[in-house]
């Protein structure tokens, strides 16, 4: 539970939680960084539960893995193997402050609810910038054929641009969906769109550039992100190397930081004006984290 004004939290290792993994507003602090994690098989790792209005956050160039399930439920009865919760990337008690998500890399797999992502799901009242993320879901069954992630409201004090989106497995349900909202003095019930094309040819992203000017999402993708090496299924392996492969469409796809997000994420990847997208930049070393960088991701023989 973090807290305190100015923190400075990078290069640890987050790893089987079976609850709350960071909650960032867990005490009233402004002005912090969040940065070059790994959290891995954990219910909720980026959680907004503390119920105290902080920030702002700054959440980058982190990877969040939770496609391993944490141990969720006791056993009730004998030969009982329902014990298995799988976590969802991020948690809100609708308190939330201002923060920036960008250059950040998401796997989920077999979700539950409305979307696969939820970081837009409530209303947003605090500037909210989200900028150059991989999402990725992981759908195994029917159950967890979602849309993949929620837009913020075209009324939203919201930044939302330079994401690459991808599902694997099930892929039959809208890619991004929106709640009901009110713009302009006239309400307009919730809806979805199947791609991102669908977005651009709709009111709603006409709507949209009354917060930011070249439309939510505008020069994002929907695309396979090419990662160095990942099963076909989907599923976490030890083996996995979530860096971008020489053919990967995420490489200098990204859109240009603001100039303030640009300052703190110059100090890890040399500055761009086409920046690659997701946590790692094409040809990174693998990120280390922990004590003294124990722990490598990819995982090093």
């Amino acid at each position: 539970m973090l807290g305190g004004d100015r923190l400075d939290f990078h290069h640890n290792w987050v790893n089987n939680f079976n609850d709350e993994g960071i909650i960032l507003d867990g005490a009233l602090g402004t002005d912090n960084r969040f940065h070059e994690n790994v959290l891995v098989k954990t219910l909720s790792p980026i959680s907004f539960a503390g119920n105290k209005l902080g920030g702002p956050f700054q959440i980058y160039r982190n990877l969040v893995d939770v496609r391993s399930p944490t141990a969720g439920f006791r056993p009730r009865f004998t030969g009982d193997v329902d014990i298995w919760r799988y976590g969802n990337t991020f948690k809100s008690n609708f308190v939330d402050g201002p923060y920036d998500l960008f250059q950040n890399t998401f796997m989920v797999k077999a979700q539950e609810g409305q979307a696969s992502y939820l970081h837009y799901r409530a209303g947003v009242t605090h500037r909210r910038r989200t900028f150059n993320n991989i999402f990725v879901a992981v759908n195994p069954d029917e159950a967890s054929d979602h849309a993949l992630s929620f837009l913020p409201s075209p009324s939203a004090p919201a930044e939302v641009d330079g994401n690459l989106y991808h599902r694997i497995g099930l892929a039959t349900r809208p890619l991004l969906r929106y709640l009901g909202y009110q713009h302009g003095g006239g309400t307009f019930p919730g809806g979805s769109f199947a791609h991102l094309a669908d977005l651009y040819a709709s009111l709603f992203f006409t709507q949209s550039q009354s917060q930011y000017a070249p439309g939510y999402e505008a020069k994002s993708l929907e695309a396979n992100p090419q990662f160095l090496r990942i099963g076909g299924d989907g599923a976490g392996r030890d083996s996995d190397d979530l860096r971008l492969g020489v053919p990967s469409p995420a490489r200098a796809a990204g859109v240009k930081l603001p100039a303030d997000l640009g300052l703190l994420d110059g100090q890890v990847v040399p500055p761009s004006d086409t920046p690659d997208i997701g946590s790692y930049a094409f040809g990174s070393l693998p990120l280390e984290v922990g004590v003294d960088g124990r722990r490598s991701y990819p995982n090093q023989p």
